[in-house]
């Protein structure tokens, strides 16, 4: 029996519920009219941590500054917390719902809110944080040697049957599809590689040649 998730429990006491509701959002696109299992994930509300707190590496807790999120009530790995706004990555074992339950428990102060939850709700981050400008994007060739592949910033340059460079998308929310794609101009590209990043949970990139 394979076991792909890991489960741990955090009973904290509840003092206080808070009477406005959290709202979810694409930590990548800001957009909040659903998210993805087992993206990144943004919650704004308020009183939702006593300090600004981030996760010390990339092993990243269940609770952050005595503050823990379940979607579900499964809990959830914590990236970063604020008064105003938690970043985490919502579970991949979550069920879709179009109103699924989430909670964020701040040392007992209890916030609430539902979210529309489903396979794939794809955003790509950009280099101002915001959703908005340029993506958050690499260039890629291989050496003229063939020995390494050389990573740069864009702009990159268009390759060619003889060398193949590739273009690497940073994001969140395409990892559970199998049909991504990619559209250049007016040339629509289907990726080398599309799925999780592997270094940081949550985090997903496309290749593209």
């Amino acid at each position: 029996l394979a076991i792909q998730d890991v489960f741990q429990a955090y009973v904290l006491p509840v003092t206080t519920k808070n009477s406005a509701e959290a709202k979810f959002a694409n930590s990548a696109s800001f957009d909040n009219t659903q998210i993805a299992r087992g993206s990144i994930v943004a919650v704004f509300g308020t009183q939702l941590a006593n300090a600004t707190v981030s996760a010390p590496s990339a092993n990243l807790p269940f609770q952050l500054g005595g503050v823990t999120v379940t979607v579900n009530g499964i809990a959830s790995r914590l990236i970063f917390v604020s008064s105003g706004q938690i970043n985490f990555v919502v579970p991949s074992i979550v069920a879709n719902g179009d109103a699924v339950e989430f909670t964020v428990n701040n040392n007992g102060i209890l916030s609430s809110g539902k979210v529309k939850l489903v396979d794939a709700a794809p955003g790509v981050f950009s280099t101002t944080g915001d959703g908005k400008g340029k993506a958050a994007a690499q260039c890629g060739q291989v050496s003229s040697d063939g020995l390494s592949f050389v990573i740069s910033n864009p702009p990159c340059a268009v390759g060619n049957e003889s060398q193949f460079n590739i273009l690497t998308i940073y994001g969140t929310g395409w990892r559970n599809s199998s049909s991504i794609q990619v559209k250049i101009g007016d040339q629509t590209l289907t990726p080398t590689f599309s799925g999780p990043q592997p270094e940081f949970l949550g985090l997903d990139q496309i290749n593209v040649s």
